[in-house]
């Protein structure tokens, strides 16, 4: 909600980014990620320093200030949710250019079919030269193509029933060829696309 609200006046500035702490992460669980209370960190030493140098070095609260916040594991799980939420931004940041693609006509799974992958510059709508790899096959956009697409299916789960009810059985996920788009001084661009 803060980030919705912040955004709503200055857009696109804010994104929550969350570390993924669990119930075991939390203070003194199993798995923590926050300090405990008195426990030796990183930063102790200097921080009885600056404790000092602030007249408040007989202070628990000043000397013992790390406890409650994250311990190295928690900081390395905020870490990874910041740079995961940044690395959306970078290709931007580094001056790339979005792409727009689409395939004509909609792949037929199982038969050999001609199609035409049409890249453009997504704001433009111009035509871009770019590579189009399909699977283990490469080839030019806004050309034609011969391709057979092929789709698997992976294995089923069973789970066991609750209570004496029966089990229940998940089919397994169906995963075509996958699409990717790249240019140079673009965003490398993974297509989604439907099947007939």
């Amino acid at each position: 909600a803060a980030v919705d609200a912040q955004n709503g006046r200055t857009p696109n500035r804010c994104v929550y980014a969350d570390p993924g702490f669990t119930d075991y992460n939390g203070y003194g669980a199993s798995q923590r990620c926050l300090f405990n209370v008195a426990e030796s960190d990183p930063m102790l030493d200097a921080r009885k320093a600056y404790c000092q140098a602030a007249g408040q070095e007989f202070d628990p609260l000043c000397a013992g200030a790390s406890m409650g916040h994250p311990n190295v594991k928690g900081a390395e799980k905020y870490r990874d949710a910041m740079t995961a939420k940044l690395a959306g931004y970078l290709p931007e940041w580094q001056g790339l250019r979005k792409l727009f693609a689409c395939i004509d006509p909609a792949p037929v799974i199982g038969a050999s079919g001609t199609y035409t992958i049409w890249v453009e510059d997504w704001e433009t709508r111009l035509p871009v030269p770019a590579t189009v790899n399909v699977g283990s096959e490469s080839f030019n956009s806004n050309t034609k193509f011969t391709h057979t697409f092929a789709c698997v299916v992976g294995e089923s789960e069973t789970g066991e029933g609750i209570r004496g009810k029966p089990g229940r059985t998940i089919p397994g996920q169906r995963v075509c060829d996958q699409i990717m788009v790249t240019a140079s001084g673009y965003i490398p661009l993974p297509m989604r696309y439907s099947t007939v």
